[in-house]
């Protein structure tokens, strides 16, 4: 059954400082999420870097909706921010708003507008990233979706759809092994 549980700040710098106890094993620190905190997210990650960089100079991946003000993307990789995803998902938009209500109503123009000022500053190189996911809109669709942020210089990355339990599509069958197998061999 779904809880709605916050984290502060506080918890936050705290998980932060128990993974730093010992000498960290892992490549890159990810801050995701924020999608609930509209308004508030861009002093949250300024103060999650900047707790993070005083404590050390380990890569930062960020991975957030799109910012309203492709600004924020500057002030974000000033304080320390070395990779940034702005997950697409879905490129049809209106699968898009099918499937995610909310994060589907987000324009492509500032998907576009977020993923091409954070390569900008990031470089064409495999920082800036944007996942799809298989099996949720046609395979032209999808290629479209890729060619679309390749174009801009973004990397994509792909995670094939599997519905998760209690959730209103746990019953969806997703699609074969085979069928994303055939969907992702254009890509190798």
């Amino acid at each position: 059954k779904y809880k709605d549980i916050s984290f502060n700040i506080q918890d936050i710098c705290e998980a932060i400082d128990f993974y730093f106890e010992d000498s960290p094993k892992f490549r890159h620190i990810l801050i995701g999420g924020l999608s609930n905190t509209c308004g508030k997210e861009k002093k949250i990650i300024c103060d999650i870097i900047d707790h993070i960089r005083a404590k050390s100079d380990m890569p930062i991946y960020l991975m957030i909706l799109p910012c309203n003000n492709v600004e924020d993307i500057d002030e974000y990789v000033r304080r320390g921010v070395t990779e940034i995803g702005f997950n697409l998902e879905i490129f049809n938009r209106n699968l898009a708003r099918k499937y995610m209500p909310g994060k589907g109503t987000i324009s492509l123009e500032r998907y576009d507008k977020s993923l091409s000022r954070a390569v900008k500053l990031l470089g064409k190189k495999g920082a800036v990233r944007s996942a799809f996911v298989v099996g949720l809109e046609s395979r032209e669709s999808l290629l479209e979706g890729v060619e679309h942020v390749c174009k801009l210089g973004v990397a994509p990355i792909f995670s094939v759809f599997r519905p998760i339990p209690y959730t209103e599509m746990q019953d969806i069958i997703p699609p074969s092994n085979e069928d994303n197998e055939d969907q992702l061999k254009v890509f190798w």
